[in-house]
């Protein structure tokens, strides 16, 4: 996705220690006490009264100027009260989504913070943003996108009270003046603004950040497009949590002002089905959508999967050429007879497609290429989690106009993986796992085949060992790893199904505890690789191999 410019505060003079503690002792009564002062705040041409609220454009992404996402009151969760209570666009920022509904209460995200309300106190609460993308495994995307330390284990924080805690925190931030300046700053307090640090200062050479638990303050030592040198951005962890894809879709994309108040239990967005609308993709490109599509050219396995499951083949123009077969998809009979395409640009617009679906790594010129020629090309995020795999069948079904069905495969597909990870869940131990491919990597941090390990009930040696999402990894670091279960592609380069015999067969491995007590397996292709609602599947899999006595 495209990189945003970051939020700038300029350098504040260095604050004393003892003004920190003055700062920390009034941020914690107003935490205690809740005593917020309404600010009065400007409103302007670009937003409006609306039923029991406000609308407003000035963060929608898009030119269209009739666009946009409206906090109101409706259905007594009173975001609207709330925004007006903290300050407004002032102090929260403007409105970057619509009320969502994410783990049985309403969301709904602006420039600065995620809201969460909470039906006991009839309050918003400020969501710890940085910490949840965390446990939704967004961190690798955070690093390669933001440069975004992984939160700090804090080992050195065992048998702490919780007072001393805090305080270990605060002493963090006074290592980098500017950085603790721009955090003591923090409105409307600086534990609301930015809670604790969950990271120490990291010097990444051009950059140095810090991680909180709702945003990321980095300090440039370098000049760059979007800062000085010397000088202190902040990404919040509201708009991290949109670009991630954390944010669904239906609730990121800006909607005009009779849209914006659809009663709030249903999907916040345009009635299902219905056109025209507008969908923002992965680049962050906003495309008008005057027409259902029915000439769909998929570029991509994951699409071919989800459009086969989302609508009537006759509207599929062309599929990848991998689609018909058994061993890659699981949606091979319904592909059977359909047009297949590769990446050439010239093949794609002979079929005259209204719309195709590609993917952020697929071939950029000849994406370009489509775009030039007038082709509306929507592209995806790639997916390194089911918890964006979920937000993206959703997406997809938007984009089609089926969104009844999609959250029917969402349905499907959350339903089996309780099933398996309740069943798992039951296991006195969990297994020590290793993924190994034909090309000889391994799903490491932040891939769909660690989350895959995970939710069926085993530890990833590779994560453990820090390696990357599809990291190189050699005989030796097997042999020091000594995973108990060894699991292996289906995939045979060349046709040379026997690497798998001679992979286990060699003679380094003959200590390795999956090798010796014959723990090595094969999942199907079709399930390990995939990106659409059939991951669950391979969850079931991996899980039967880990705990075969209690998942069936």
């Amino acid at each position: 996705m495209e990189r945003a410019r970051p939020i700038i505060r300029r350098e504040h003079p260095m604050v004393g220690r003892h003004r920190h503690i003055v700062a920390v002792v009034a941020g914690l009564w107003a935490l205690v006490l809740a005593l917020m002062a309404m600010p009065v705040f400007a409103q302007s041409a670009q937003d409006w009264e609306v039923t029991g609220g406000r609308f407003y454009t000035q963060a929608s992404g898009v030119s269209d100027a009739q666009l946009g996402f409206a906090i109101t009151n409706s259905d007594d969760v009173q975001f609207w009260d709330e925004y007006e209570r903290r300050g407004g666009p002032a102090t929260l920022g403007y409105p970057i989504s619509n009320r969502f509904l994410q783990d049985g209460f309403w969301v709904q995200a602006t420039e600065k913070f995620l809201l969460q309300w909470n039906p006991q106190t009839k309050r918003v609460d400020f969501v710890n943003i940085m910490d949840r993308l965390s446990d939704e495994g967004y961190d690798t995307f955070l690093f390669l996108s933001r440069q975004t330390p992984r939160p700090d284990s804090w080992s050195d924080e065992a048998g702490l009270t919780a007072w001393e805690v805090i305080l270990n925190r605060f002493s963090v931030i006074d290592t980098n003046p500017d950085i603790s300046s721009v955090y003591w700053s923090g409105q409307p307090t600086p534990l609301r603004a930015f809670g604790l640090p969950t990271s120490r200062t990291v010097d990444q050479g051009d950059v140095v950040t810090l991680r909180t638990q709702r945003a990321v303050l980095q300090q440039w030592q370098v000049t760059t497009p979007w800062a000085q040198k010397g000088e202190v951005t902040i990404n919040w962890g509201s708009q991290l949590a949109r670009e991630s894809g954390f944010v669904p879709g239906y609730a990121s994309q800006p909607v005009d002002d009779k849209t914006a108040l659809v009663p709030a239990k249903a999907p916040i967005t345009v009635a299902s089905g219905t056109f025209p609308r507008t969908v923002v993709d992965a680049t962050g490109q906003a495309h008008y959508m005057k027409e259902r599509p029915q000439r769909i050219v998929s570029l991509t396995l994951g699409t071919d999967e989800l459009l086969l499951s989302l609508v009537d083949p006759s509207r599929l123009a062309a599929v990848t050429f991998l689609a018909p077969s058994s061993i890659w998809t699981n949606v091979a009979d319904k592909a059977q007879g359909l047009k297949t395409v590769g990446s050439d640009p010239e093949l794609i617009a002979a079929l005259q497609p209204d719309l195709v679906i590609a993917a952020t790594y697929t071939n950029a010129d000849g994406i370009k290429l489509l775009k030039d020629l007038g082709f509306q090309v929507i592209t995806m995020q790639l997916l390194d989690s089911v918890a964006q795999i979920k937000d993206n069948i959703r997406f997809v079904a938007q984009v089609v106009g089926e969104e009844t069905k999609g959250e029917q495969l969402v349905a499907q597909m959350e339903a089996r993986l309780q099933e398996v990870e309740a069943a798992a869940a039951k296991a006195t131990s969990k297994p020590r796992v290793m993924f190994y491919s034909s090309f000889g990597t391994t799903a490491g941090v932040g891939s769909t085949g660690a989350d895959i390990i995970k939710r069926a009930g085993g530890i990833n040696v590779a994560e453990e060992a820090g390696i990357g999402p599809f990291g190189s990894i050699s005989l030796e670091k097997i042999v020091e790893l000594n995973p108990d279960v060894i699991i292996m592609d289906q995939y045979s380069p060349d046709n040379q199904p026997q690497w798998r015999e001679e992979f286990v067969g060699h003679p380094a491995l003959t200590t390795v505890n999956a090798v010796k007590n014959k723990q090595t397996y094969v999942i199907p292709a079709k399930h390990m690789t995939s990106v659409s609602q059939f991951i669950a599947e391979a969850v079931y899999d991996m899980a039967k191999v880990l705990h075969p006595t209690l998942v069936k």
